[in-house]
């Protein structure tokens, strides 16, 4: 298909990951090499899961209990990270240990760890990711929450602060929409209060509740030309004024 220009998508039997369709193409050799794959590297890709190491940890327990999966490694947005089953939170010194791992194998092959990572920086794009909070105080605080999250499922956003939105994924209906707002299919994942915008240029949103503070949440990722342009890019798309 994308040697001879053809639209497709591809999806694993889980989780519906979305590669390339008529809406949103990605293009040889343009941003991720020769080939789009996942690790590890099978036919179906396994264990993404919501926010959170109680459902990595729970991801870990099933794949003991099948056999049918190894554990190899799991993060979450807050950089928090685990490498093995020894334990079913993130770790801090084991990810150290990852870190000191990386910077010795690049350092015997004569570069440091500073200049691989702008390498792929450089082949890849400057990522950035935000995350901005807005506390809604008051008795009726949680009621303006409800009305927020209520008022961007009935009035789905076209765009947002200049990006296209390609998709959006409700995870309260558990339902995949495309940019009209037409069901296209299921998130597969566990039912939360959550909204995320798949936008153009590799760039996303998401709005969900705080699970104990009277707060709405809105985290975003873009790409830029240089780490200036991203940074200038992630202010902006924060400043949406649709979640506020």
């Amino acid at each position: 298909c994308l040697q001879k220009g053809m639209e497709a998508y591809i999806l694993d039997s889980q989780n519906r990951i979305y590669l390339i369709d008529g809406e949103r193409t990605f293009k040889r050799n343009e941003a991720w090499g020769n080939y789009i794959s996942f690790l590890p590297l099978t036919q179906e890709v396994r264990g993404i899961t919501l926010t959170g190491f109680k459902y990595i940890g729970e991801q870990i327990h099933q794949f003991e209990q099948t056999g049918n999966y190894e554990f190899l490694f799991g993060y979450e947005e807050s950089c928090g990270c685990l490498a093995g089953t020894y334990a079913r939170d993130k770790d801090a010194a084991c990810g150290v240990l990852c870190l000191c791992e990386a910077a010795a194998y690049y350092r015997s092959r004569g570069i440091s760890l500073a200049e691989q990572i702008q390498k792929l920086k450089d082949k890849y794009g400057y990522y950035q990711e935000r995350l901005v909070s807005r506390t809604a105080a008051g008795l009726d605080g949680m009621e303006k929450i409800r009305r927020t999250m209520e008022a961007l499922r009935r009035d789905q956003p076209g765009e947002i602060m200049g990006y296209q939105v390609h998709r959006v994924r409700d995870y309260l209906s558990g339902t995949v929409y495309n940019h009209t707002g037409h069901p296209i299919g299921k998130t597969q994942l566990p039912t939360s209060n959550v909204l995320y915008y798949e936008l153009e240029d590799s760039a996303w949103c998401c709005v969900r509740p705080s699970g104990t503070e009277p707060k709405v949440k809105f985290y975003c990722g873009v790409r830029g030309r240089s780490g200036e342009d991203a940074g200038q890019r992630s202010e902006k798309l924060c400043n949406w004024k649709g979640w506020l």
